[in-house]
């Protein structure tokens, strides 16, 4: 046996940032400033909106080789990624012949913030094994784990009662691959992978309502964290010139996060008469097309095979 190779990736850090100011005139509009009323009254609305997410990071990975009847390769991997999430609106229209200003806009009030300052922590730890030779078998595990944590924020402020939740969750997904060289050049191959993604921040917690318009858009505390099974067969070829990959896959998920709109009626309308779009889990969803569809690909060039049957957010060391 060899001693194994440990492969430490840096604690990482990233941030995006969006910081949009505003300023309007509006003339022969309402007394409440409105961009759709006809009046006398002329007034200006000084509006500044922000948004800051901050990742942290941190990924390591050991891989071991060694011979047991076959030349074998074992590798193990854990990431931990800690996102921060901040938000705030605010706006002040002032009456430009009495100087008379106000942070009541359009029926809200400002400053508010559509979900709370709060941060989302999420695990990963990977166990895979794999024999190296012409043909080979990789059967892995990875364990993820998430965990929503809002602050308490004074802006985020909800007209239906509700607070900001915590979430939290955990899962084992198992994979299978195998491949089987047919040639130096020519390989085929089959997969079989789980997934896991928890609900991010924002669909849990996220509250926006324009009372003007009765329009909103809501998280939802009850949503499930998505799973998905993926099945995957293909061939390989890489020439010294060129290259060719063919695959037939499916993926299905359980619990699959859609934004919806909210049908009359819905309890869980913000307003009565108005619309609420709101995410909620769908029991079990074939995206991309009709729900029995198989989908088949054929790719030339240099294609990755690493990349093949890869879905929405779920991650495989």
């Amino acid at each position: 046996m060899r001693p194994g190779l440990i492969v430490c990736h840096p604690s990482s850090h990233a941030s995006k940032s969006t910081d949009n100011q505003n300023w309007q005139r509006r003339t022969n509009t309402s007394s409440g400033c409105s961009a759709s009323t006809v009046g006398a009254a002329h007034c200006s609305v000084d509006q500044r909106f922000r948004f800051e997410q901050i990742h942290t990071g941190l990924s390591l990975m050991q891989e071991t080789a060694f011979t047991h009847g076959l030349p074998q390769q074992a590798s193990w991997g854990a990431d931990f990624l800690r996102t921060e999430t901040e938000e705030s609106k605010t706006t002040t229209w002032t009456n430009l012949a009495t100087g008379v200003s106000s942070n009541v806009f359009i029926g809200e009030v400002f400053p508010k913030a559509d979900y709370p300052r709060g941060h989302t922590d999420q695990v990963g730890v990977l166990r895979r094994m794999k024999s190296r030779s012409a043909s080979s078998l990789t059967p892995g595990l990875r364990y993820d784990s998430f965990k929503l944590v809002p602050e308490n924020d004074p802006l985020y402020v909800r007209t239906d009662g509700r607070s900001a939740v915590s979430k939290q969750g955990s899962h084992l997904s198992p994979k299978f691959a195998a491949m089987y060289g047919m040639s130096p050049a020519w390989n085929l191959y089959a997969q079989y992978l789980e997934g896991y993604r928890g609900p991010s921040y924002e669909e849990v917690n996220r509250y926006f309502y324009n009372n003007s318009q009765r329009y909103a858009l809501t998280g939802n505390p009850d949503l499930k964290p998505e799973t998905s099974r993926s099945f995957e067969v293909g061939s390989k070829y890489a020439g010294k010139s060129w290259g060719s990959q063919f695959a037939l896959y499916e993926n299905r998920y359980q619990n699959f996060i859609e934004s919806v709109l909210l049908p009359a009626g819905d309890p869980n309308l913000v307003v009565a008469g108005g619309v609420t779009f709101q995410h909620l889990s769908l029991q079990e969803s074939f995206p991309c097309g009709d729900s029995r569809r198989r989908l088949a690909r054929l790719l030339a060039g240099a294609a990755d095979a690493a990349s093949v049957g890869r879905h929405r957010h779920y991650t495989w060391l």
